[in-house]
């Protein structure tokens, strides 16, 4: 057995994972919110259709950006630029849990019961 990580070993490390489930969330929340919005402002009913086409069309883009770059307190850089003592993957991956808890939590409010009484 070599000492290279597995592939998938590697897209957790990359965060690559967290960045696509952050990215359909993202996507579903928008999407949503198009839905809801468009008749307010007399869109056509194909806006969120193509929306969400055009989201599929970008979502390899993502993941491949997700791949390449890392978040720094200096902005994007490569990841083959960072040296892997330097690496900030863990702090990165933190926010984007972060992230991710916020979408799903609004994703969730709509279906939230009426009546949840808080103590």
């Amino acid at each position: 057995m070599s000492g290279e990580p597995s592939f998938l070993a590697e897209l957790q490390r990359r965060n690559v994972l967290r960045a696509g489930v952050l990215y359909i969330g993202a996507v579903w929340a928008l999407a949503q919110g198009i839905a809801q919005l468009a008749p307010v402002f007399g869109a056509p009913d194909w806006v969120t259709k193509w929306f969400v086409i055009a989201a599929a069309i970008g979502f390899p883009f993502w993941l491949t950006f997700s791949w390449v770059y890392e978040w720094t307190p200096q902005g994007l850089k490569r990841e083959s630029d960072i040296a892997a003592d330097a690496s900030l993957v863990s702090a990165t991956g933190r926010k984007m849990d972060c992230a991710i808890i916020v979408v799903l939590v609004k994703m969730g409010l709509p279906y939230a019961p009426k009546n949840l009484a808080l103590p």
